[in-house]
Parts: C-alpha cells; structure tokens; sequence
C-alpha cells in the first residue's frame, strides 16, 4: 500500500516537520497508475551527477538522498517511522497554523517489497490544477472525491529509489530541499571572482548579480567550473572583437566598460559568459558558438 507525508515548515525557524496520513485504496490504485509513467519515463533519460551550476536540460540529475538538507527528518520515511497525524494541523486553532506552512508532499508506495519516494513541492494555486488527484480529508485519511480541499499532482518533482533521488524538475527540488540556500552563497563566490579580477564599469552590474534565478546559477558555475583561472587577459579583447560582444575590455586598466549608456542585461550576461568560458572558436570549422554545457 501507500503513505502520504506532509512536509510542514515552522516560518521562524525554517524546521521541517513530517506529518503522515492514511490514503484510501482508491487514492493508490489512480496514483500507482500515473507514477508509473514518470518511472517509464525517467528510465529512458541520460542520468548525471547534481550541480547547482547546471541549467537544466533533458538530461535527470541524481543525489544520494542522504546528502540532502534535514536528512534526519526524512530518513524517518525510510525507517517506515509514523509522523503525527496531519489532522494535529488541520484541526488546530487558526493562531497555530499561522506559526506553519505547507512546504510539500512525500507519496511513498512500496510495490513487491521496493520503496519508492515522490516528492513534491506544494503550491497552493495547485488546487486550481486539472492534471491532479483531487482529495478530500475524512475520518484520519484521504480519499478521492470530485470537489477537493487538497491535491496530489501526478507531475511529481522528484522521487527516491534505491538511495538516490531522480531530479526531474531542479527548482521546486532545490526549493523543498532548501538548496537555494547554499546556491546564493556559492553565487557570491562567483562574483567576488569577477570583482577581483576585472573592474566592472557600472554601477548596477553588481544589483544585477543579487537577483537570483537563473543569474545566480550562472555565477556558481563560474565559481565551480573555474575556467577563470586559465583566462588570459591578453586574449579578452581578442575574443570580444571575433564574437561581436556589445562589451569593451581595457587590457592596461583590467576594466570591462560598455558600448553603450543604456546597460542592458544582453551586456551583464555577456560578462558572465565570458568568465564561464562560454565563448567557444572552433579551428577546425572555423566557427564560433556559445557552449553552456562544456562539463
């Protein structure tokens, strides 16, 4: 059979807690159907080892599960060990669940002995999604109805197996697994790399670098990769001229300087690939291309 865990929040303290509830056979039998087909279909995909720097491609990245933020807590999940009852919650003083919030799911299914794990990030608009379970909370345990208070999205964001979680999307998992953290910091390493070795003209380059996202990948990857470390300065100048870049290098001053008054984030960009060694010649060809996966 199955178990659904609740991965609650405490707002102060960021604490995760694991609440668990009985689903009816109903509810396992429609989500054993659909999570098949994301089994099916992960199987075909190319797996490779997580990195904060990566984009995400067609590729599954993995992590051995035990290597994820407040493992402890769910490790709980492995060890078969009941939270409290999700209802604690539900059925609590308005006052209470304002000190909590829903952070996301845990579906675990064991089929012939084998534990599966799907995890989801928990959005509140989901409710409003077609492509889901809809539920309703009765007598200690789920079970499905047409009108819902709660939703299992079929589109699950990752799932562990054998030890190992299969990412399939990468930001709600970092989300859930509270791995923007640890990206934001290494983001700032990033950029303390290209403040140390280049002066930046503009002001709001550095305002830009703090945004997050997909800018704050980037600058991980600078800091990871560390291709900078093998960057000729003499040959800066070289590569903007053969790729057309809106920037301009100052060997003598190591200054990178703008076309243009108006900087715009085809500029800001182009320094961050330019540090990623993302500026790519081939002398065979004698082409030139953009790699964003040469790792």
């Amino acid at each position: 059979m199955a178990v659904l865990y609740f991965i609650v929040r405490k707002i102060k303290s960021k604490e995760i807690l694991l609440f668990s509830s009985e689903i009816s056979k109903e509810v396992f039998m429609e989500m054993s159907k659909n999570l098949e087909k994301i089994l099916e279909s992960s199987d075909k995909k190319e797996k490779i080892i997580y990195s904060p720097a990566k984009i995400q491609g067609d590729t599954i990245e993995i992590i051995d599960f035990f290597k994820v933020k407040n493992y402890e807590q769910f490790s709980k999940i492995l060890k078969n060990i009941p939270g409290p009852s999700i209802s604690e919650i539900m059925d609590s003083s308005d006052s209470l669940k304002s000190d909590y919030e829903m952070w996301g799911y845990c579906y675990v299914s064991e089929i012939d002995g084998k534990k599966r794990l799907f995890f989801k990030k928990y959005k509140s608009q989901s409710l409003l999604k077609t492509n889901c379970l809809r539920m309703i909370f009765s007598n200690g345990h789920f079970t499905s109805v047409n009108k819902s208070i709660f939703t299992l999205d079929y589109d699950v964001d990752c799932f562990m197996e054998n030890g190992v979680l299969y990412i399939l999307k990468k930001n709600n998992f970092e989300l859930l697994f509270d791995f923007h953290e640890e990206i934001a910091e290494i983001s700032k390493k990033g950029y303390q790399i290209i403040k140390n070795e280049i002066k930046i003209e503009c002001d709001g380059f550095e305002k830009w670098c703090e945004q997050g996202g997909t800018v704050a990948r980037k600058l991980a990857s600078i800091y990871l990769n560390k291709h900078y470390e093998k960057m000729k300065h003499d040959k800066i100048s070289e590569i903007i001229e053969m790729h057309n870049l809106k920037i301009k290098y100052n060997f003598y001053k190591k200054s990178i300087a703008f076309d243009s008054l108006s900087k715009s984030r085809i500029e800001y960009w182009e320094i961050l690939k330019l540090f990623d060694d993302d500026y790519l010649h081939s002398y065979l060809t004698n082409n030139l291309y953009e790699s964003e996966n040469k790792n």
